[in-house]
């Protein structure tokens, strides 16, 4: 839109299991969290009235944990592994 600023905010989110395959290059403070908690909590505070963003972009390392169409979990799903499709039901402005 002309005349119309677009702003973004970014979100990066990853399983609470890649903990466990931590890597020399890992910051030794980094944080686990549970991602969907997570999620809702920052969408929020980037949606907050004083900094509204236009999208809030959200890159993820994780899979879908159930197939689109059917809703049918996805075979040999790890427990809190992927939680892609529940970011996306309960924050559906990260959509």
């Amino acid at each position: 839109m002309v005349g119309r600023a677009f702003e973004s905010g970014w979100l990066g989110l990853t399983t609470l299991g890649s903990r466990r395959g931590r890597t020399q290059g890992t910051p030794r403070d980094s944080s686990s969290a549970e991602p969907v908690g997570e999620a809702k909590k920052w969408v929020g505070r980037a949606r907050a009235p004083r900094n509204v963003p236009t999208s809030v972009i959200v890159a993820m390392h994780m899979g879908m944990e159930a197939d689109l169409r059917t809703g049918i979990p996805t075979p040999g799903q790890v427990p809190h592994e992927n939680a892609a499709l529940e970011i996306a039901k309960q924050c559906p402005e990260s959509t």
